[in-house]
């Protein structure tokens, strides 16, 4: 989910991301209201994604804050459809977000949580890595939508 939000969010800057081994992620950089902003998508497993996260952070000479680094992940403890955009605080059982505290050695950046909610008839990775509901397609658009806006306004 955070890599087709991420996607939306390149499309509507109309930047390319590409392949960039040194961060083993696909990467691309954008300007937004003055502000040059780089967008990662780790080509790691989601659970290894602290070490690509980690490179980036070093190579730009980027202090981890919640003001220079944004996050976004799919959350089963959010309902589905739901947005959370906050600074900081605990990986709530999310074993991504566990990878780049321990990467990092900080839990300070920004999390935006893309809510997937859980579905009890099928196991958590089943549910995680499948393909999407008819209920929830019908949603996906305006949710990738919004979470695209709240990106925007947290780089403004």
């Amino acid at each position: 989910m955070g890599f087709l939000c991420l996607d939306k969010f390149a499309s509507q800057w109309e930047t390319k991301l590409k392949y960039a081994p040194k961060f083993t992620a696909e990467y691309g950089a954008c300007l937004i209201s003055g502000r040059s902003v780089g967008l990662l998508k780790p080509m790691s497993y989601m659970n290894l994604s602290g070490g690509p996260v980690k490179q980036i952070v070093k190579h730009f000479e980027l202090t981890p804050s919640t003001s220079n680094l944004l996050v976004v992940y799919d959350d089963v403890k959010v309902q589905w459809g739901e947005l959370r955009l906050r600074e900081g605080g605990s990986p709530r059982g999310h074993n991504g977000l566990k990878d780049i505290d321990r990467a990092l050695g900080s839990r300070e950046y920004s999390r935006l949580a893309l809510g997937i909610g859980t579905n009890n008839r099928v196991s958590m990775s089943e549910h995680v890595l499948g393909s999407f509901r008819p209920a929830e397609e019908e949603r996906l658009d305006d949710m990738l939508h919004q979470a695209v806006d709240m990106m925007k306004c947290w780089v403004e």
